[in-house]
Protein backbone atom coordinates (compact mmCIF):
# COMPACT_ATOMS: atom_id res chain seq x y z
CA UNK A 1 0.00 0.00 0.00
CA UNK A 2 1.59 3.55 -1.30
CA UNK A 3 2.03 5.99 1.97
CA UNK A 4 3.37 9.48 1.18
CA UNK A 5 5.60 11.16 3.56
CA UNK A 6 6.78 14.74 3.96
CA UNK A 7 8.46 17.53 5.36
CA UNK A 8 7.63 20.84 4.58
CA UNK A 9 8.60 24.98 5.47
CA UNK A 10 6.32 27.61 5.57
CA UNK A 11 7.60 30.98 3.57
CA UNK A 12 5.29 34.09 2.61
CA UNK A 13 2.53 31.61 3.79
CA UNK A 14 3.25 29.46 0.91
CA UNK A 15 4.24 25.80 2.29
CA UNK A 16 6.98 23.79 0.15
CA UNK A 17 8.40 20.69 0.03
CA UNK A 18 11.87 19.66 2.16
CA UNK A 19 11.77 16.29 1.80
CA UNK A 20 9.41 13.93 0.72
CA UNK A 21 9.10 10.20 0.26
CA UNK A 22 6.65 8.26 -1.90
CA UNK A 23 6.84 4.62 0.05
CA UNK A 24 5.70 1.49 -0.93
CA UNK A 25 4.51 -0.43 2.25
CA UNK A 26 4.60 -4.19 1.89
CA UNK A 27 3.71 -4.66 5.61
CA UNK A 28 0.79 -2.04 6.51
CA UNK A 29 1.83 -2.82 9.98
CA UNK A 30 4.75 -0.48 9.47
CA UNK A 31 2.07 2.60 8.93
CA UNK A 32 1.09 5.10 10.87
CA UNK A 33 -0.85 8.02 9.93
CA UNK A 34 1.13 11.09 11.10
CA UNK A 35 1.05 14.67 10.92
CA UNK A 36 3.31 17.72 12.85
CA UNK A 37 2.18 21.40 12.61
CA UNK A 38 4.70 24.16 13.98
CA UNK A 39 4.57 28.30 13.30
CA UNK A 40 6.98 27.42 9.71
CA UNK A 41 7.16 24.14 9.75
CA UNK A 42 4.53 21.22 8.74
CA UNK A 43 5.42 17.40 8.11
CA UNK A 44 2.71 14.17 7.47
CA UNK A 45 2.02 10.67 6.82
CA UNK A 46 -0.90 9.34 4.88
CA UNK A 47 -1.89 7.03 2.17
CA UNK A 48 -1.98 7.40 -1.54
CA UNK A 49 -5.43 6.53 -1.30
CA UNK A 50 -6.41 9.28 0.98
CA UNK A 51 -6.11 11.52 -1.36
CA UNK A 52 -6.93 8.99 -4.28
CA UNK A 53 -4.06 8.83 -6.18
CA UNK A 54 -1.95 6.34 -7.95
CA UNK A 55 1.86 6.60 -7.72
CA UNK A 56 1.76 7.53 -11.01
CA UNK A 57 -0.42 10.78 -10.52
CA UNK A 58 1.26 11.63 -7.66
CA UNK A 59 4.68 11.88 -9.34
CA UNK A 60 3.30 13.65 -12.57
CA UNK A 61 1.50 16.56 -9.93
CA UNK A 62 4.69 16.60 -8.35
CA UNK A 63 6.31 17.19 -11.84
CA UNK A 64 4.12 20.05 -12.38
CA UNK A 65 5.21 21.73 -8.83
CA UNK A 66 2.87 20.17 -6.13
CA UNK A 67 2.18 18.00 -4.13
CA UNK A 68 -1.65 16.99 -2.61
CA UNK A 69 -1.91 16.01 1.01
CA UNK A 70 -5.12 15.68 3.21
CA UNK A 71 -3.82 19.24 4.47
CA UNK A 72 -4.35 20.60 1.47
CA UNK A 73 -1.34 21.61 -1.56
CA UNK A 74 2.40 22.15 -1.20
CA UNK A 75 4.63 23.59 -3.22
CA UNK A 76 7.14 21.63 -4.80
CA UNK A 77 9.83 24.01 -6.52
CA UNK A 78 11.11 23.61 -10.12
CA UNK A 79 14.50 24.32 -11.24
CA UNK A 80 14.51 26.41 -14.77
CA UNK A 81 12.63 25.04 -17.40
CA UNK A 82 11.70 22.70 -14.92
CA UNK A 83 15.07 20.54 -15.76
CA UNK A 84 14.85 18.24 -12.74
CA UNK A 85 17.72 16.31 -11.53
CA UNK A 86 16.40 12.37 -11.89
CA UNK A 87 18.44 9.51 -10.43
CA UNK A 88 17.99 6.26 -10.40
CA UNK A 89 19.35 3.91 -7.56
CA UNK A 90 19.09 0.47 -8.22
CA UNK A 91 20.75 -0.88 -4.75
CA UNK A 92 20.35 2.27 -2.62
CA UNK A 93 23.31 1.86 0.31
CA UNK A 94 20.75 2.24 3.19
CA UNK A 95 19.81 -1.27 2.09
CA UNK A 96 22.77 -2.66 1.63
CA UNK A 97 23.90 -2.40 5.41
CA UNK A 98 20.36 -4.50 6.04
CA UNK A 99 21.41 -6.72 3.23
CA UNK A 100 18.38 -5.99 1.12
CA UNK A 101 17.26 -4.22 -1.55
CA UNK A 102 16.17 -0.86 -1.67
CA UNK A 103 15.27 0.35 -5.07
CA UNK A 104 15.35 4.67 -4.82
CA UNK A 105 14.41 6.97 -7.65
CA UNK A 106 15.22 10.27 -6.84
CA UNK A 107 13.85 13.91 -8.11
CA UNK A 108 15.83 16.82 -7.32
CA UNK A 109 14.04 20.16 -7.64
CA UNK A 110 15.13 24.05 -6.81
CA UNK A 111 14.44 25.69 -3.98
CA UNK A 112 17.21 26.24 -1.34
CA UNK A 113 16.63 24.41 2.07
CA UNK A 114 18.51 26.38 4.54
CA UNK A 115 20.20 23.22 6.01
CA UNK A 116 21.79 25.74 8.85
CA UNK A 117 18.73 27.64 10.52
CA UNK A 118 18.99 28.32 14.21
CA UNK A 119 15.95 30.15 14.38
CA UNK A 120 13.95 27.47 13.04
CA UNK A 121 15.66 24.70 15.33
CA UNK A 122 14.35 27.01 18.18
CA UNK A 123 10.84 26.88 17.09
CA UNK A 124 10.72 23.33 16.74
CA UNK A 125 12.07 23.22 20.47
CA UNK A 126 9.29 24.68 21.89
CA UNK A 127 6.71 22.84 19.28
CA UNK A 128 4.84 20.10 21.11
CA UNK A 129 5.82 17.60 20.61
CA UNK A 130 9.17 19.67 20.71
CA UNK A 131 12.06 18.46 17.98
CA UNK A 132 15.86 19.74 18.42
CA UNK A 133 16.26 20.68 14.99
CA UNK A 134 15.03 20.74 11.34
CA UNK A 135 16.99 17.53 10.55
CA UNK A 136 15.64 15.44 13.42
CA UNK A 137 11.98 16.11 12.09
CA UNK A 138 13.40 14.68 8.93
CA UNK A 139 14.45 11.48 10.33
CA UNK A 140 11.53 10.98 13.09
CA UNK A 141 9.33 11.06 10.24
CA UNK A 142 11.62 8.68 7.90
CA UNK A 143 12.57 10.96 4.86
CA UNK A 144 16.33 10.80 5.25
CA UNK A 145 18.54 13.40 6.74
CA UNK A 146 18.97 17.26 5.13
CA UNK A 147 22.41 16.64 3.27
CA UNK A 148 21.45 18.29 0.30
CA UNK A 149 19.94 22.50 -0.16
CA UNK A 150 17.61 21.54 -2.82
CA UNK A 151 14.15 20.16 -2.17
CA UNK A 152 13.81 16.52 -2.90
CA UNK A 153 11.62 13.66 -3.39
CA UNK A 154 12.18 9.60 -3.07
CA UNK A 155 10.27 6.85 -4.34
CA UNK A 156 11.16 4.24 -2.43
CA UNK A 157 10.54 0.85 -2.87
CA UNK A 158 11.34 -2.27 -0.21
CA UNK A 159 10.83 -5.07 1.10
CA UNK A 160 9.09 -6.92 -1.74
CA UNK A 161 10.30 -9.91 -0.83
CA UNK A 162 11.78 -10.86 2.35
CA UNK A 163 13.29 -14.05 4.41
CA UNK A 164 11.49 -15.18 7.30
CA UNK A 165 13.86 -14.19 10.21
CA UNK A 166 12.45 -16.82 12.61
CA UNK A 167 13.24 -19.81 10.49
CA UNK A 168 13.18 -22.77 12.72
CA UNK A 169 16.69 -24.75 12.81
CA UNK A 170 17.39 -28.52 14.20
CA UNK A 171 20.20 -30.07 13.41
CA UNK A 172 19.27 -31.86 10.06
CA UNK A 173 16.58 -29.88 8.88
CA UNK A 174 15.29 -26.05 8.49
CA UNK A 175 12.64 -24.41 7.55
CA UNK A 176 13.47 -21.57 5.30
CA UNK A 177 10.74 -19.45 4.31
CA UNK A 178 9.81 -16.09 3.01
CA UNK A 179 7.09 -13.11 3.59
CA UNK A 180 5.72 -11.64 0.06
CA UNK A 181 2.89 -8.73 -0.27
CA UNK A 182 -0.56 -9.89 -0.51
CA UNK A 183 -0.74 -8.22 -4.13
CA UNK A 184 2.33 -9.93 -5.00
CA UNK A 185 2.44 -12.82 -7.64
CA UNK A 186 3.46 -15.53 -5.71
CA UNK A 187 4.32 -17.46 -9.13
CA UNK A 188 7.08 -15.22 -9.47
CA UNK A 189 9.48 -15.63 -6.55
CA UNK A 190 12.18 -18.17 -5.54
CA UNK A 191 14.67 -18.93 -1.99
CA UNK A 192 17.99 -19.72 -3.47
CA UNK A 193 20.54 -21.03 -1.11
CA UNK A 194 23.93 -22.29 -0.28
CA UNK A 195 24.83 -24.77 2.09
CA UNK A 196 27.86 -24.85 3.84
CA UNK A 197 29.28 -28.05 5.46
CA UNK A 198 32.83 -27.82 7.22
CA UNK A 199 33.59 -24.87 5.25
CA UNK A 200 33.06 -26.15 2.01
CA UNK A 201 29.88 -25.99 -0.35
CA UNK A 202 28.24 -28.69 -0.99
CA UNK A 203 24.85 -27.97 -2.00
CA UNK A 204 23.53 -24.91 -4.35
CA UNK A 205 19.75 -24.90 -5.30
CA UNK A 206 16.79 -22.74 -6.12
CA UNK A 207 12.95 -23.27 -4.89
CA UNK A 208 10.78 -21.77 -7.05
CA UNK A 209 8.01 -19.69 -5.72
CA UNK A 210 5.20 -22.72 -7.10
CA UNK A 211 7.35 -25.45 -4.38
CA UNK A 212 6.65 -23.42 -1.97
CA UNK A 213 3.87 -24.07 1.03
CA UNK A 214 1.94 -21.04 0.98
CA UNK A 215 -0.70 -19.47 3.87
CA UNK A 216 -1.53 -15.80 4.41
CA UNK A 217 -0.38 -14.67 7.66
CA UNK A 218 -2.10 -10.97 9.00
CA UNK A 219 -0.49 -9.16 7.33
CA UNK A 220 1.56 -10.64 4.43
CA UNK A 221 1.76 -14.83 2.66
CA UNK A 222 4.41 -16.97 4.01
CA UNK A 223 5.84 -19.70 1.32
CA UNK A 224 8.13 -22.37 3.24
CA UNK A 225 10.22 -25.44 2.06
CA UNK A 226 11.81 -27.40 4.61
CA UNK A 227 15.83 -28.68 3.00
CA UNK A 228 17.76 -31.69 4.95
CA UNK A 229 21.06 -30.60 5.46
CA UNK A 230 24.09 -31.90 7.43
CA UNK A 231 24.31 -31.27 11.20
CA UNK A 232 25.80 -27.87 12.15
CA UNK A 233 25.96 -26.62 8.71
CA UNK A 234 25.45 -23.49 7.40
CA UNK A 235 22.99 -21.64 4.88
CA UNK A 236 23.24 -18.34 2.91
CA UNK A 237 19.98 -17.87 1.74
CA UNK A 238 18.62 -15.06 -1.18
CA UNK A 239 14.79 -14.29 -1.36
CA UNK A 240 14.01 -13.06 -4.71
CA UNK A 241 11.32 -11.77 -7.03
CA UNK A 242 11.08 -11.32 -10.78
CA UNK A 243 14.79 -12.94 -10.71
CA UNK A 244 15.87 -9.63 -8.56
CA UNK A 245 17.21 -10.53 -4.92
CA UNK A 246 15.62 -8.39 -2.31
CA UNK A 247 16.95 -9.93 0.73
CA UNK A 248 20.07 -11.72 1.61
CA UNK A 249 20.27 -13.83 5.17
CA UNK A 250 22.16 -16.33 6.64
CA UNK A 251 20.87 -19.28 8.82
CA UNK A 252 22.74 -22.08 11.02
CA UNK A 253 21.62 -24.19 14.59
CA UNK A 254 22.81 -21.51 17.12
CA UNK A 255 23.08 -24.30 19.50
CA UNK A 256 25.57 -25.83 17.13
CA UNK A 257 28.74 -23.62 15.70
CA UNK A 258 30.80 -24.35 12.41
CA UNK A 259 33.62 -21.31 13.33
CA UNK A 260 34.94 -22.21 17.12
CA UNK A 261 36.79 -18.66 17.23
CA UNK A 262 32.90 -17.36 16.46
CA UNK A 263 31.72 -19.39 18.89
CA UNK A 264 33.89 -18.18 21.48
CA UNK A 265 33.19 -14.31 20.97
CA UNK A 266 29.66 -14.24 20.80
CA UNK A 267 29.46 -15.43 24.27
CA UNK A 268 30.27 -11.68 25.10
CA UNK A 269 28.55 -10.07 22.31
CA UNK A 270 25.56 -12.40 20.76
CA UNK A 271 24.84 -11.96 17.32
CA UNK A 272 28.40 -9.83 16.90
CA UNK A 273 25.46 -6.80 17.69
CA UNK A 274 28.51 -4.62 19.42
CA UNK A 275 31.18 -5.75 16.76
CA UNK A 276 29.02 -4.89 13.69
CA UNK A 277 27.97 -1.59 14.99
CA UNK A 278 32.18 -0.75 16.00
CA UNK A 279 32.81 -2.04 12.00
CA UNK A 280 30.30 0.75 11.07
CA UNK A 281 31.10 4.06 12.34
CA UNK A 282 30.87 7.38 10.83
CA UNK A 283 32.25 9.80 13.19
CA UNK A 284 36.61 10.19 13.43
CA UNK A 285 36.05 9.74 17.34
CA UNK A 286 35.59 6.21 16.56
CA UNK A 287 38.01 5.45 14.47
CA UNK A 288 40.51 3.39 17.14
CA UNK A 289 37.63 1.25 17.87
CA UNK A 290 37.09 0.75 14.19
CA UNK A 291 40.62 -0.58 14.31
CA UNK A 292 40.34 -3.03 17.01
CA UNK A 293 37.38 -4.12 15.79
CA UNK A 294 38.47 -5.32 12.13
CA UNK A 295 41.21 -6.98 14.31
CA UNK A 296 38.61 -8.79 15.72
CA UNK A 297 36.70 -9.60 12.90
CA UNK A 298 39.93 -10.86 11.07
CA UNK A 299 40.81 -13.13 14.03
CA UNK A 300 37.53 -15.04 13.70
CA UNK A 301 38.21 -15.29 10.26
CA UNK A 302 41.33 -16.95 10.69
CA UNK A 303 44.19 -14.47 10.32
CA UNK A 304 47.11 -14.10 12.82
CA UNK A 305 46.32 -10.10 14.13
CA UNK A 306 48.56 -7.50 15.40
CA UNK A 307 47.23 -4.43 16.16
CA UNK A 308 50.06 -1.62 16.13
CA UNK A 309 48.02 0.89 16.36
CA UNK A 310 46.28 0.34 19.65
CA UNK A 311 50.25 0.72 20.79
CA UNK A 312 50.73 4.55 20.96
CA UNK A 313 54.80 3.88 20.18
CA UNK A 314 54.00 2.26 17.06
CA UNK A 315 50.94 4.15 15.81
CA UNK A 316 53.74 5.13 13.04
CA UNK A 317 52.84 2.23 11.65
CA UNK A 318 50.07 0.95 9.76
CA UNK A 319 46.88 0.06 12.03
CA UNK A 320 47.38 -3.63 11.55
CA UNK A 321 49.25 -6.47 10.20
CA UNK A 322 47.31 -9.74 9.55
CA UNK A 323 48.58 -12.96 8.22
CA UNK A 324 47.53 -16.42 7.30
CA UNK A 325 48.36 -19.83 8.22
CA UNK A 326 50.72 -20.08 4.82
CA UNK A 327 52.42 -16.85 5.98
CA UNK A 328 50.86 -14.18 3.09
CA UNK A 329 50.37 -10.67 4.97
CA UNK A 330 47.65 -8.11 4.78
CA UNK A 331 48.78 -4.49 5.58
CA UNK A 332 45.87 -2.69 6.93
CA UNK A 333 44.69 1.56 7.56
CA UNK A 334 41.11 1.94 8.72
CA UNK A 335 39.42 4.69 8.48
CA UNK A 336 36.39 6.14 8.87
CA UNK A 337 36.06 8.25 6.28
CA UNK A 338 37.59 8.45 2.14
CA UNK A 339 40.53 6.40 1.44
CA UNK A 340 42.54 8.87 -0.16
CA UNK A 341 43.55 12.69 1.49
CA UNK A 342 46.10 13.74 3.99
CA UNK A 343 48.22 10.85 2.25
CA UNK A 344 46.50 7.91 3.42
CA UNK A 345 47.96 5.74 0.49
CA UNK A 346 51.09 7.43 0.35
CA UNK A 347 51.63 6.25 3.51
CA UNK A 348 50.09 2.83 3.41
CA UNK A 349 52.23 1.83 0.41
CA UNK A 350 55.54 2.82 1.65
CA UNK A 351 54.83 0.88 5.15
CA UNK A 352 53.61 -1.93 2.99
CA UNK A 353 56.96 -1.54 0.99
CA UNK A 354 59.11 -1.31 3.94
CA UNK A 355 57.84 -4.86 5.03
CA UNK A 356 58.29 -6.58 1.96
CA UNK A 357 61.87 -5.53 1.81
CA UNK A 358 62.09 -6.25 5.46
CA UNK A 359 60.70 -9.77 4.43
CA UNK A 360 63.13 -10.02 1.44
CA UNK A 361 66.23 -9.33 3.62
CA UNK A 362 65.24 -12.35 5.81
CA UNK A 363 64.96 -14.25 2.84
CA UNK A 364 60.96 -14.64 2.80
CA UNK A 365 60.91 -13.12 -0.91
CA UNK A 366 58.52 -15.56 -1.68
CA UNK A 367 55.77 -13.74 0.70
CA UNK A 368 53.17 -11.89 -0.55
CA UNK A 369 51.74 -8.16 0.79
CA UNK A 370 48.79 -6.54 -0.10
CA UNK A 371 48.38 -3.21 1.32
CA UNK A 372 44.62 -2.90 1.83
CA UNK A 373 42.24 0.24 3.30
CA UNK A 374 39.18 -0.62 5.05
CA UNK A 375 36.41 1.97 5.26
CA UNK A 376 33.40 2.31 7.22
CA UNK A 377 31.76 4.41 4.59
CA UNK A 378 29.97 2.58 1.53
CA UNK A 379 31.41 1.87 -2.27
CA UNK A 380 29.62 4.58 -3.89
CA UNK A 381 30.79 7.18 -0.53
CA UNK A 382 33.76 6.31 -1.79
CA UNK A 383 33.73 5.32 -5.06
CA UNK A 384 36.63 7.86 -6.60
CA UNK A 385 39.08 7.24 -3.92
CA UNK A 386 38.39 3.40 -4.90
CA UNK A 387 39.86 4.29 -8.39
CA UNK A 388 43.05 6.04 -6.83
CA UNK A 389 43.49 3.42 -4.82
CA UNK A 390 43.69 0.44 -6.87
CA UNK A 391 46.10 2.70 -9.48
CA UNK A 392 48.46 2.98 -6.57
CA UNK A 393 47.99 -0.91 -5.54
CA UNK A 394 45.57 -0.75 -2.36
CA UNK A 395 43.01 -3.23 -2.26
CA UNK A 396 39.80 -1.22 -0.64
CA UNK A 397 37.54 -3.04 1.80
CA UNK A 398 34.08 -0.73 1.87
CA UNK A 399 31.18 -0.97 4.18
CA UNK A 400 29.35 -3.78 2.15
CA UNK A 401 32.49 -5.83 2.28
CA UNK A 402 32.78 -5.26 6.00
CA UNK A 403 29.27 -7.11 6.68
CA UNK A 404 29.89 -9.32 3.98
CA UNK A 405 33.28 -11.26 6.08
CA UNK A 406 31.10 -10.36 9.28
CA UNK A 407 28.47 -13.17 7.92
CA UNK A 408 31.41 -15.88 6.80
CA UNK A 409 32.19 -15.72 10.17
CA UNK A 410 29.70 -18.26 10.85
CA UNK A 411 31.69 -20.41 8.64
CA UNK A 412 35.03 -22.79 9.76
CA UNK A 413 37.89 -20.37 9.24
CA UNK A 414 39.77 -19.96 5.71
CA UNK A 415 42.18 -17.35 6.08
CA UNK A 416 44.07 -18.31 2.88
CA UNK A 417 41.12 -18.88 0.67
CA UNK A 418 40.18 -15.01 1.50
CA UNK A 419 43.52 -13.92 0.67
CA UNK A 420 43.60 -15.57 -2.57
CA UNK A 421 40.29 -14.14 -2.83
CA UNK A 422 40.99 -10.35 -2.37
CA UNK A 423 44.43 -11.34 -4.43
CA UNK A 424 42.12 -12.31 -7.60
CA UNK A 425 39.75 -9.35 -7.37
CA UNK A 426 41.87 -6.54 -6.92
CA UNK A 427 44.30 -8.60 -9.88
CA UNK A 428 41.22 -8.49 -12.32
CA UNK A 429 40.64 -5.00 -10.86
CA UNK A 430 43.96 -3.55 -12.26
CA UNK A 431 43.41 -5.06 -15.89
CA UNK A 432 40.35 -3.28 -16.63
Amino acid sequence: MPTVTYVSLIRNDVPFVVKARLRFETNPANYRARKFVSRHAVAETFRLSDISQTPRNFIDELLNGRITSPSGSVAFYSPPEQHFSVHLQPLHPDGLDQQSRIIVLQIRGEQNVPLDNPALDWELRAADPPYESLNELCLDFRVGALTDSKCLFEAVVSDVVKMDLDCEVNETKIELAIHLSKVLDRQKTAIGFIVYDKGQVIRREVAQGGQLDWAYTDTAIRGRIVVEVPPASVLHCFASYEGKVFHDRWFHDPSVAQNPRRAAYERFDPELQLLRSLCTPREPKFARDLESAIAGLLWMLGFSVFHLGGIKPLQNGPDLIATTPTEHYLVIECTTGQVKGESKLEKLVSRSETIREQLERSNNRFLKVIPVMVTSMTRAEVSAGIKSAHESGVYVVTQEDIISYIDRTRLLPQPDAIFSEAEGLFNATEKT
